[in-house]
Parts: structure tokens; sequence; C-alpha cells
């Protein structure tokens, strides 16, 4: 034993340091080692010298001249003075002096030369990440190639094993006198090619593998396991693209470049000291080397600046034009981009589910015919007759269909071919006996009608209305998952037959009972009139026509939006508290006594319930809206799209719009483009600049705040030495 474990420990210590390794970390790994990195530290450090140079504008200016010179002539008095005798002065002259002056006033131009080189640096480094978005792209490239070419290599190893076994199969029929020779070579010619894709297989996985070392720095051995991320949702994705965010530095350099103008009309004044030593000094009339010296001020005054200021914001302007037209055009190509990719991601779903069924077709005919038919324990005929057992085993016609891939030829015993052609969902025998089974297959039902867009059996709607208690006995997970696949069903096949199958499956789970069992509650708004001049529907249809309207990852929140205004009226006598009431609702539906979703989504939901009344009637001031966009932020683009939803749904009109949600969307691009900090990693300063100030650490949270709120709401607290100065000008005894 000892043995033992001494063996595992020195393996544990000579495994690889990467046994497994995630996008990601070879995202952040090749930043880390990209050549291209180093600028990062260049223009950092150009930034600061810049800005130490610009400080240094208010330093005393000292400067030393020295002269000598022999003229042809000098100044004379042309008349004689009695009782004077004054001497002509010399022609060979000399002078020594140092200049100092100090400046008190500059009209702003250092300060503007500071925010310049600042707004110019964010630039820069802005394009170093777009830069490296290229290198992202190769990454991704690499490693989503190395999980495809692993995948692959999976699938050929199973074609391998699968040929083992049928080698072994044909060797025992050739035993038997029913298969020869060419047979048996047959499948090793099959095998060989197997294993020569394979090898194929293997090397390129080993090129990329190498590849991708040579990008993140870092060795990778053929045994790291790259981990599959997580699937992303096209729909309520942001776009993050670093162009955009070298648009928006582009644009704020200019916005300086702006004010930088203004400088230029206003006067400079400072102060000057000159001292010196010279013939003549001071008194012309003096032929003699004396000291000197000068006090005083100066002030400049250049308005030559107004003669190109006009032209010189016209063309900032038409810079900012060129700016904004390549935006618009990028965000135009990229959307293009994403529509393509999505319906490539939709198309491939269509694929992969088809594949499912094709799978479990195969597996279930092979499972009997190779198990039973090889071994000699059951001959054709009754491998027939298991499937149709089988068959009456399933829930719906159309689920009942299998291939014979020796035939060529479908075997259908339960009519699901005509089915299929009528475009009709059944029960492969009496609906109560097919639900009794499993109460979860009324609502597979419903989802699986939606995605298709077939019609129900009037029957077989008729014995789920009879069986629709079975639901209570389902787990909440179990009836959550069909249920949110129901809410989704126009996206799994997107065809005519599906559009809006969401509401007409919304409809069935009302028409048969199912609904009140997965969402408790929401039948108390039936018949629930609402306000004529706001409403066509009541509260119950209102929810329903809501999810028409809704994205789908937002259609549970619009389901429940309006769900506690029947319990609103029962507690408060109107329906001003529903929101309140709502959520109180809303968490007993998908908390852990009901759907068990997790807190993320709960609270999120809970969220858009409690935010989806906020401006309703489009009053509240652009400050408020402003915090309370960054308040929000992670939900905001939802918030809108419940506003939207909820005031086309109350119209029963498509093109009807909330004033409210417009308003928002409107300050909150504005943000977006203006460079407004949005949370607290956009501020120029972080925790380590309130390190070193009187602030307690209690109140350093609150000091961020402060700071975040203020920079939102002005606009000359957006570079570092503002919030700085804010910061030093909290009082941060009161809250």
């Amino acid at each position: 034993m000892k043995r033992i474990l001494v063996f595992i420990m020195l393996a544990a210590t000579v495994m690889p340091v990467f046994a497994q390794i995630t996008l990601s970390e070879c995202r952040s790994l090749a930043r880390a080692n990209y050549p291209l990195i180093k600028r990062f530290r260049l223009v950092e450090q150009s930034r600061s010298l810049s800005l130490s140079n610009a400080s240094k504008a208010w330093l005393p200016q000292i400067s030393l001249n020295a002269r000598a010179s022999y003229q042809s002539d000098v100044t004379q008095i042309p008349i004689d003075l009695p009782g004077t005798d004054l001497h002509p002065l010399s022609k060979d002259q000399y002078d020594v002096s140092v200049h100092v002056s100090q400046q008190i006033y500059d009209g702003g131009a250092v300060r503007a030369s500071r925010q310049v080189t600042n707004a110019r640096n964010d630039v820069e480094r802005e394009k170093v990440n777009v830069a490296l978005y290229d290198v992202y792209e190769r990454i991704d490239q690499l490693f989503f190639g190395i999980l495809l070419l692993d995948e692959q290599i999976r699938q050929v190893r199973l074609l391998q094993d699968d040929l083992s076994l049928s080698l072994q199969s044909v060797s025992g029929m050739v035993r038997g006198g029913i298969a020869n020779q060419t047979d048996i070579d047959a499948v090793k010619v099959e095998q060989v090619k197997a294993a020569q894709t394979e090898t194929g297989l293997v090397t390129s996985r080993a090129t990329y593998l190498k590849m991708l070392s040579t990008f993140i720095g870092k060795t990778l051995d053929d045994s790291v396991q790259l981990v599959r991320p997580a699937e992303g949702d096209l729909t309520g994705m942001v776009n993050n693209r670093p162009e955009l965010a070298l648009y928006n530095a582009q644009d704020r350099l200019l916005d300086q470049q702006r004010k930088t103008l203004d400088t230029y009309l206003r006067p400079h004044i400072s102060l000057f000291l000159q001292g010196g030593y010279g013939n003549p000094a001071l008194n012309m009339l003096k032929n003699s080397f004396d000291a000197y010296y000068k006090i005083g001020a100066t002030l400049t005054w250049n308005i030559g600046s107004l003669y190109t200021r006009a032209n010189d914001k016209r063309k900032i302007e038409t810079d900012r034009l060129s700016i904004r037209a390549e935006r618009e055009a990028f965000l135009f190509n990229t959307g293009l981009q994403s529509e393509l990719q999505r319906g490539n991601i939709e198309s491939l779903h269509k694929q992969i589910a088809q594949d499912d069924e094709i799978i479990a077709l195969r597996q279930s005919i092979r499972a009997k015919a190779d198990t039973k038919v090889a071994n000699g324990t059951e001959t054709v005929n009754e491998m027939l007759r298991d499937i149709e057992k089988d068959t009456l085993r399933r829930d719906f016609t159309v689920n009942a269909i299998y291939y014979s891939i020796d035939t060529a030829e479908y075997v259908d015993y339960t009519g699901g071919i005509p089915d299929l052609y009528k475009h009709v969902l059944r029960t492969t025998q009496s609906p109560e006996k097919v639900f009794s089974e499993d109460g979860l297959r009324i609502l597979r039902m419903v989802r699986i009608a939606a995605e298709l867009g077939f019609d129900i059996d009037e029957e077989t709607l008729d014995g789920a209305k009879k069986s629709v208690h079975l639901l209570k006995d389902i787990s909440g997970e179990r009836k959550r998952e069909e249920f949110l696949k129901i809410l989704r069903a126009d996206r799994k096949y997107p065809s005519d037959r599906t559009n809006d199958s969401e509401v007409k499956a919304l409809r069935v789970l009302d028409e048969i009972g199912a609904l009140e069992y997965i969402l408790p509650g929401i039948s108390a708004a039936k018949g629930m009139e609402q306000r004529p001049d706001f409403h066509v529907y009541d509260v119950f249809n209102h929810l329903i026509e809501t999810v028409r309207y809704c994205p789908p990852d937002l259609r549970l929140a619009g389901l429940l939006h309006d769900v506690g205004k029947p319990l609103s009226v029962q507690k408060y006598g109107n329906m001003h508290m529903h929101a309140k009431t709502g959520q109180e609702i809303a968490k007993k539906i998908l908390g852990r006594d009901g759907l068990k979703m997790s807190n993320r989504d709960v609270n999120k939901i809970l969220r858009l319930i409690d935010t989806h009344m906020y401006d309703i009637d489009g009053l509240t001031s652009e400050k408020k809206i402003r915090m309370f966009i960054v308040d929000n932020l992670e939900i905001i683009n939802d918030i809108i799209a419940l506003k939207r939803a909820d005031a086309k749904a109350s119209q029963g009109d498509a093109s009807a719009t909330s004033v409210s949600a417009e308003k928002i969307n409107k300050i909150y691009r504005e943000m977006l483009t203006d460079g407004t900090p949005l949370a607290y990693s956009d501020l120029k300063v972080d925790g380590n600049d309130l390190v070193g100030t009187k602030i307690p650490e209690d109140k350093r949270a609150w000091a961020m705040r402060k700071i975040l709120e203020h920079a939102v709401l002005h606009e000359d607290c957006r570079t570092r030495e503002s919030q700085l100065q804010y910061l030093r000008g909290l009082n941060y005894g009161s809250n």
C-alpha cells in the first residue's frame, strides 16, 4: 500500500500543469504573451512623460543670454552742453543677463493639453485592444478546432470499436458457415481506413496544440483537455467589440480638442525678473560696465486664432461625422454577421435534434438486432415483433417511427407517418394510459405540438384534461424544463407554422387546466378588467399577449410581470402596489417550492417585475434615469424590452410604443457614446486612491459611490484629475 501511495504522489508531481484549460485562460495567457502587449506599457510611459512635461509649464522658466557686438556708429547728442563733458559710447558693447518668468494664468492651456494627452492615450490603448481582438479570434479558431478534432477522434474510435465487434461477429458467422473469408477482409479494410483517419486527426490535433502553445507561451501536451465553453445566447448579447471602445475614445479626443480651441482665445499672464551686467547697462549715456535688473508683468493676448477658429471647429465636426459613419458601418456589418451566425446556430440546433432522433432509433434497433439475432436467441420476425411492442411504449405516434438500415424502409406500427403529413399529434395508445405512465407527458405533448406547429388530436387533448391532475406529483425541476422549452418553442424549428407558437401553447395549457399546476395563482387574473384607456385585455390575457412581444429569454418575466395585480387589489384596494405583490407571488412560483429555478434567474425576474413600472409616465428627470441605468446596468436592455412588450400588449398593437422605454433607451445609448462611466471599473480612480486619504475604511465604499454618481451626472468629472479633486472635497463625515 505504501508503494502505491508513493507512486501516486510521484505521478501527481510530474503531471502537466495544464490538465485542463479553458478558452478564457487561453485568451488571458495569449494577451500576456503576445508581443503587442508591450505597447500598453509604452503608451502608459508616453502618457506619463507627456503629462509630466505639461505640468512643468507652471515651473519658473529661466534663460541665460550673453551678447558681444561691435557697431559702426553709436548714439550721440548733436549739440554741446555748457559745463558738460560727454564722452561718446563705445562701439563695442557687451551684455550678460538672466531672465526668469513665472506664468500665473495660461487660459487653461496646460489643463487642456493634459486632457488631450489622456484622450490621445486612450485612443492608442483602444487601438492595441482592437489588434488584440484579432489575436483572440485566432485563439478561438485554434481552440474550437481542437474541440472539433476531439469529437472527430472520439467518433472514429467508436467506429473502430464497432468494427472490432463486427469482426468478432463475422468471424463467428464464418465458423458457423454462414459467411466467408471475404466478409472478414472487408471489415479489416474498414478497420485500416479508420486507423488512417485517426492518425490524420491526431496529427492535426498535435499541430493545433503546438500553435496554441506558441500563442499562450505555455506548453500543452497531448493529454491536455480543453473545456468546452457554455453555450451563449445571441438574442441577449451586448456588442462589446473593442472597435466600439475605440470609436468612443476617438470621439472623446475630439471633444477635448474642441475644448482646447477655447484656450487659444484667452490671455496669458506672467511675472518676470531680469538681471544683467553689461556695457552699456540700462543707462545708455553711461559708457561703463554696470549691473542692472528689471521686474514686472506681461500680458499676451493672441486674437489671431479667431481667423481659423471656425474652420478648426468644422474640421473637428467633420472628423466626428467620419468616426460616426465608421461606427455605423461597423455596427451594420457586425449585425449582419450576428444574424448569419444566429441562423447557423439555429440550423445546427435543428440538425442536432434530428440527429438525436436518428441515433435513438438506430440504437433501439441495434440493441435488439445485435444482441438477440447475433446470439441466435431470436429470429428476425421475432425482432420485428419486439419493435412493435417498443413503439407502443412511446408517447406519440410521430415518435414511434422506425427506420430499417438493412431494408432502407420505415417501420410504422402506430400511424405516425400519416400523422406527420396531417401535422397532428396523437398518443400511441389511449391518452389516459399514456399519461398515467408519466404525467409530464402532458407538458411534453404541448411542447412538441408548439415546436412543430402541430394540432393536438381531440381525443388526446380530452385525455390530457382528464389526466391533468397528475402534474401535481411531478417535480418542479421537470415541469420547469418542459415549460421553459414551451416558452421558446418557436425557436426550435422556426417556420410559418410555429409563429406565435408559445402563445398558442399557453392557451392550450390554460384550456386543459395545466397552467395552474405550473404557475399557481395565475388563474386569479382571469376576468380582472383594467382601465380601458390603457388596456384592451383583462390582466390574464394581457400577460399572455405580453409573451407574444417578448424576446425568448424574457417570456417568463413577461408572463409574470403583472401577476400581482389580483393580490394587490385584495390587499390595497387598487393595483398601484402590484409590482411589490407580484414579486411575492413570483418568488413562490419560481423558488424552491415551485419550479426550483436558480437564485440568479429568480432574482433577475424579480428585479424585472419590480422595475417594469419605473418612469411609466415618462416624467422622471434625466438625472434620475441615468442613475437608474447605472444601478440596473446588467439588465437594462431587458427592462427596456419588457417595457416595450408591455406597451404593445396593453394596446394589442405591435406598432405601439412606450414613451418610458424609448426615453430610457435614448439616454442609455447617449451614455454609451459620450464616455459616461457606467460602473466602478469605468472610473479613473479606484480603491487604491482612497488608501492615502483621510476617508475611513468603512466610508470608502460610500466615497466610491459618490464619485460614480458625480461622474455620471457631470461631464467635467470624467478625468482622473477631476475625480481625485472631487474625492478630496468629499465630506466623509456625513452620508
